[in-house]
C-alpha cells in the first residue's frame, strides 16, 4: 500500500504522516505514538499516554490536532475522572488552552455567589451535586477562590474560544467540553521538511525495515475491517502484563503471560517469537478465530502489532492446558492432576463439539491441523477450548480436500496423507485423525507400558490396543477401578480407532463422532484395525512442530 495516498476516517480527511492505524494506514508510513482507531469509518481516537482522546481535527501545516478526551463527550459530572492532563514529549497543549476548573459538592453559600458558573449535575449513583466551574486565568477575578468549599476540583483542558465563552456563559458545559481543544505534536525534522518538500516530492514514514510481510500483515487487518479483533499498542500489552511480569508458559511460538484488562477481565497474552516465521502463522491464528464463537473454542479478545512486536491476547484458562493431566507413565504425579473419568469424557465430547462446530458451523471451514493436548485449554469449570490456530487453513464450505506445500502439525498426532500423499487427500479428516490419536493419549494408552509387551518396538500402539479391544480383553489401564470407569474408556478408546482410520474416507466426520461418544458401548461397532499409525512421536515433554507453509 503506498504512503502517499489518501485515507480518511469520518470527517478526518487527506490523514498522512505521522499518522497509521490498522484500518487507515500501514504502520510503517506513520510513527510509533501516533496509531489512530477507525471506529466504524465514523470517528478516530489515539491514545495519549493511558487516556484516549477522540480526534476532531488534523491541520498537517501547523501540525495541529483537535482533541476531546474520550470519558468527557456527553458528560459534564466528571467527578470520577482521576487525571485530565496530558504528559507525554509528542504532544504539547497549544498556546491558547486553559484550564476549566470545575468544583463539585460544594456547599449552598458559597454556590450562591456564582450566579452563571453555577449548576447541578446528576452523578452516577443518581444524586445531583451542586457544581460550578471558572476558566483558570480568564474568569471574572472578583470570582472567589471557593474551592475550599466543595469536596473536589477537577481541572480539564478547554480552548476559550468565541463560542466555547458563549456555550459557559449560557450554562452549556457538555457542548463546551465537547468542542475539545488543541495541541500541537512532534512529529517533523529538517530530514523530513527536505524529503517531502515540492522539490523531492518524497514521503515520510518510520525509520525501520519495512518487509513484504508487514505490508501482507497490514493489509490483511486493513481488509479484514470492523471483524478484527481490538488492536492494541505495544506500550498496553506491557501494561496489561505488569511488564510481563507472571509467566505462564513458553514454546516455540514465543511465551504467555498472564495479564489483566482494564475492566478487570484476567487474560493470556501470547508473545511471539519476533524471529519466527514470516507472519503468516499470526495472520493465521487471527483469521481463523476472529471468525468463530463457540463455548469450546477459545475466545481471542485483541492483538498488537507493532513493528517487529506481536501478541495476542486471549481469555485466562486458570486449569491450564490439557497436558498436564494426561497420564504419562508418572505414577507419582501429584492427585490434583488425575481427572476423573466423567470428567475426562465431558472433556472429550467438548472437543469434538469444538471441532465439529470449526468444520461445520462457520461460515469459512477450519482446518486446525495441531490437534493435541497442549493446545487444548480448561476453564474454572474444566470446559475444553480449542485453542492455537497458528496452523490452521481456512477453506469454503464446499471445498472438501486441501492443497498445502509442506506438512504441518505436531509429530505424533500428523494424518498419514498430510505427510504422504498416496493414503489419500488433506481434508477436515485429517483433524479427526489427530482428534483420535488425542482420545489415545489422554485415556492412557499411548505412553502406558504393560510388563507383557516388547517395549524395543512400537507395534503394541495402536495395534495391541485394538487386539485388547476386539477380543474384549481386560486393558488394565491405570486409573480405571469401576465397571462404569472401564465402559467409558472403551467407548472412547472405540472412537479413538475409528478416528485413527489410517484411509481418510474411513474415519467418522466430527458430528458422526459426537453421536458415537452419546451412543451405549454395545451399539458402537468395531472399526476395522488401523494398519499404519502416525509416525513415532517425541516424548511428551518435547513437542515438535513441522512448519507450516
Amino acid at each position: 500500500m503506498s504512503c502517499n495516498s489518501s485515507h480518511s476516517c469520518g470527517d478526518l480527511q487527506d490523514i498522512g504522516y505521522p499518522f497509521w492505524g490498522s484500518n487507515i494506514r500501514p504502520q510503517y508510513c506513520g510513527r510509533q505514538g501516533f496509531e489512530l482507531q477507525c471506529h466504524d469509518n465514523d470517528y478516530a481516537t489515539i491514545r495519549i499516554g493511558h487516556q484516549s482522546f477522540r480526534v476532531l481535527e488534523i491541520n498537517n501545516t501547523n501540525p495541529m490536532m483537535r482533541i476531546v478526551i474520550a470519558d468527557y463527550i456527553g458528560r459534564d459530572c466528571l467527578e470520577s475522572i482521576r487525571k485530565s492532563s496530558i504528559s507525554d514529549p509528542l504532544f504539547n497543549y497549544a498556546e491558547k488552552v486553559r484550564n476549566l476548573s470545575l468544583f463539585y459538592d460544594c456547599s449552598a453559600d458559597s454556590s450562591s455567589q456564582l450566579g452563571k458558573n453555577n449548576y447541578g449535575c446528576t452523578s452516577e449513583g443518581g444524586v445531583v451535586i451542586r457544581s460550578f466551574y471558572t476558566i483558570d486565568n480568564y474568569d471574572d477575578s472578583r470570582l472567589p477562590n471557593l474551592s475550599n468549599s466543595c469536596s473536589r476540583v477537577i481541572k480539564v483542558p478547554i480552548q476559550p474560544t468565541r463560542p466555547n465563552i458563549l456555550y459557559l456563559t449560557e450554562g452549556k458545559l457538555i457542548e463546551a467540553l465537547n468542542q475539545g481543544f488543541e495541541v500541537r505534536y512532534v512529529a517533523d525534522d529538517m530530514r523530513c521538511s527536505t524529503c517531502t518538500s515540492s522539490q523531492s516530492g518524497g514521503i515520510c514514514g518510520s525509520n525501520q525495515k519495512v518487509t513484504k510481510s508487514d505490508q501482507d500483515i497490514e493489509a490483511f487487518f486493513r481488509n479484514y475491517g470492523s471483524l478484527a479483533p481490538k488492536r492494541h499498542g505495544f506500550p498496553n500489552v506491557k501494561k496489561i502484563t505488569n511488564s510481563f511480569k507472571d509467566e505462564l508458559g513458553q514454546g516455540g511460538y514465543g511465551r504467555v503471560y498472564k495479564g489483566k484488562l482494564s475492566d478487570g477481565r484476567l487474560v493470556a497474552v501470547k508473545l511471539l517469537n519476533t524471529s519466527k516465521g514470516n507472519g503468516q502463522e499470526f495472520i493465521n491464528e487471527v483469521a481463523s478465530i476472529s471468525r468463530t464463537s463457540h463455548v469450546n473454542v477459545i475466545t481471542l479478545l485483541g492483538f498488537c502489532l507493532e513493528g517487529s512486536k506481536r501478541a495476542l491476547i486471549y481469555e485466562f484458562m486458570p486449569n491450564g492446558s490439557l497436558e498436564k493431566f494426561v497420564y504419562n507413565g508418572n505414577t507419582s504425579k501429584p492427585s490434583g492432576q488425575h481427572l476423573g473419568w466423567d470428567k475426562m469424557y465431558e472433556i472429550v465430547v467438548g472437543i469434538a463439539k469444538g471441532l465439529e462446530y470449526l468444520h461445520r458451523g462457520c461460515s469459512t471451514r477450519i482446518l486446525h491441523f495441531d490437534i493435541k493436548p497442549q493446545n487444548i485449554l480448561l476453564d474454572e469449570d474444566f470446559v475444553p477450548k480449542i485453542s492455537d490456530f497458528g496452523l490452521a487453513k481456512l477453506c469454503l464450505k464446499k471445498e472438501s480436500i486441501v492443497s498445502m506445500l509442506e506438512a504441518r502439525g505436531t509429530i505424533g498426532y500428523i494424518a498419514p496423507e498430510v505427510f504422504n500423499r498416496n493414503f489419500g487427500e488433506v481434508s477436515h479428516k485429517s483433524d479427526v485423525y489427530s482428534y483420535g490419536m488425542m482420545i489415545m493419549e489422554l485415556v492412557g494408552c499411548k505412553n502406558y507400558r504393560d510388563s507383557g509387551i516388547d517395549h524395543s518396538s512400537e507395534i503394541y500402539f495402536p495395534h495391541w490396543i485394538y487386539k485388547h479391544v476386539e477380543h474384549g480383553r481386560e486393558l488394565k489401564l491405570p486409573g480405571v477401578v469401576t465397571s462404569e470407569e472401564s465402559e467409558i474408556v472403551k467407548k472412547m478408546i472405540i472412537v479413538g480407532l475409528w478416528c485413527m482410520q489410517t484411509r481418510p474416507s474411513n474415519r467418522p466426520p466430527m458430528n458422526r463422532v459426537i453421536e458415537m461418544l452419546q451412543e451405549s458401548k454395545e451399539a458402537l461397532q468395531i472399526p476395522p484395525m488401523p494398519f499404519l499409525a502416525s509416525p513415532p512421536r517425541a516424548p511428551i515433554t518435547s513437542s515438535s512442530t513441522i512448519s507450516t507453509s
